[in-house]
Parts: structure tokens; sequence; C-alpha cells
């Protein structure tokens, strides 16, 4: 079976096992990386948080609850932070068990065909597209992912794996990300989805370490990072999936037991029936795709 699907009753299962989990959460100054680190919170998680702007809010919300929890400044692609992020963690709780490592929405998306966003020099030639959004989004992501979770410490010392590794309990850094097309911003677009592409190919160094990646797509979780699109003429009629939903799926896919589904895709549903679809491995082997990874695997060696 190509999609598995996980009903809103189950989607908050195996919520237990955050209690006393020490959670990474960025992007959690608001929406939805601000509810995700509230629940973990609740749910008993120590919260590090980290955003480019103050999460001293969302710390006070938590601990005004009885819940434990610390704030970092994080911002986007910048390793040394990304490393006191971690550094906090260990030193603060003594480990790391999950990672929810958030895209740093920041669009440059118009409602005017692409072509009106190339700019021409004087001899009429198109000049070089702005990436910062690219920079900021995606690059900052597998920097996080990449840098900060696999070889964060000096001289390739594997920190973090060694720290996820020393926890008896769950281990997993989930990612978002979206295959929805955004027409009128490709530089966002190719952020979105490129985490889901990260995920397939990290899972292969993170299994044997008993870490789960995983990545939820959230499809649009806020309209309002699309900084240029009229909000009031765009959302009506759209069929989005509920808030809550959102956030539970990514707790699920933080706290869900099952090793198998490292590596995967979760898709949150708009449907009022709920739920949210898991696009399994087999999805992607068709034809020479079934080759690929183990001659890859074995080239690898």
């Amino acid at each position: 079976m190509a999609l598995a699907k996980i009903i809103d009753s189950d989607l908050v299962s195996y919520v237990d096992r955050l209690k006393d989990q020490v959670v990474l959460v960025t992007g959690a100054s608001g929406h939805l990386g601000r509810a995700v680190a509230l629940e973990m919170a609740s749910r008993g998680a120590k919260v590090v948080l980290g955003d480019h702007s103050d999460t001293q809010p969302t710390v006070d919300a938590i601990i005004a609850t009885g819940g434990v929890a610390t704030g970092c400044i994080l911002s986007p692609g910048n390793y040394d932070e990304q490393r006191v992020m971690f550094e906090t963690a260990v030193e603060t709780y003594g480990s790391v068990d999950s990672i929810r490592n958030n895209i740093f929405m920041r669009s440059y998306a118009t409602c005017t065909m692409f072509e009106d966003q190339v700019t021409l020099d004087p001899d009429g030639l198109p000049t070089k597209p702005a990436f910062e959004g690219l920079q900021d989004n995606l690059v900052s992501v597998v920097h996080c992912s990449l840098k900060s979770v696999v070889l964060l410490g000096s001289l390739g010392t594997i920190l973090i794996l060694e720290h996820l590794r020393c926890s008896m309990n769950n281990k997993c850094h989930v990612l978002v990300g979206s295959y929805k097309e955004f027409p009128h911003d490709p530089i966002y677009a190719a952020s979105m989805s490129g985490a889901l592409g990260l995920v397939h190919s990290l899972s292969g160094s993170f299994k044997p370490a008993g870490i789960r990646i995983s990545c939820v797509d959230v499809d649009v979780e806020d309209f309002s990072i699309l900084s240029n699109v009229n909000i009031a003429a765009f959302n009506p009629g759209l069929d989005r999936p509920p808030f809550e939903r959102l956030v539970r799926a990514i707790i699920y896919c933080a706290v869900d037991p099952d090793m198998a589904t490292t590596g995967l895709t979760w898709i949150v549903l708009p449907d009022p029936d709920g739920g949210v679809l898991r696009l399994e491995l087999e999805c992607f082997k068709k034809g020479a795709y079934a080759l690929t990874p183990g001659r890859l695997a074995n080239i690898a060696r």
C-alpha cells in the first residue's frame, strides 16, 4: 500500500512519549512553531525555542502554565547561533531527543507573472535573480539538518548524534515542507519541496543511529508569509487543513515509535473527516527507481 491514513483521533496516540523529552523547536516565536512548542510543553516536554525574533513571550507562556522552556536567538543560516541552541539544550537539560525544524518562511511572492519579476540590464538581458529567499528558507534548513545535527562539534565530532543516541526515549527530527506549486514564487516553492527531498536523503544516515527523520507537508499554514498577496482575495474557497490538525501531525511525527516510517512524508488533509496521509517510499520505487537505492548505497561504501 502506497498511502496510509492516520485519523485525527490517532494523532494523539503517542503523546505520552513527550514526557521529559528535550525538544528543539525552530521558528517558535509565532504561529505554527509557537503552537507546536506550547502543545509539546503541555505534554511534559522540555522545550528549547529558537527564532530570529523574540522567543521570550512563548517561553513565558509555557512557564506560566507549569511547563519547562528556554529560548535562543536563531537567525536564518547562522551556524554559530544554531550551535548555541543545541549546546544550550545539552547543557541545560542533558540531551536532545527531538528536533522540529521549521523553514524560515520569508517569501517574495507577488500576484504578477514570474516574467514580470525578472529585471533586465541596460542591454536588455536578464540580471541575476535574487536568491535571498532560497538562502533563508532551504539553505538554512539544510544547514541546520546537515551541519547542526550531524556535524555540530569541532573536527567532525558528531555531537548531536551522540546526544541523541544516549537518550533512551524517542529520537526524531521533523521538518515541514509542501508539494504546493506556489506559481508566483518559485524560490519559495523550491524551498518547501526541497525539504521533502532532504528528508528522503538523510534518512539513510540517521537510521543506523536510531534516529527517525520525517517531513510534514503543511501546504500553506500561514498565508501572511506571502508578503505581497492580497490575502482577502486569495483565501475564499480554499480548502485548508485545520490548524490543530497541523500541530498534531507534527507532534505525531515527533513521537511515532515506528522506525519503519523514517524518511517518509506526511500530508495533512483538509477533509472534514480528518486525517493525515503517510506517503510510503514504495511510491518512489517504480521502474528504475526500484534499483537506484541499492546501487547508490554500494557506491557510497
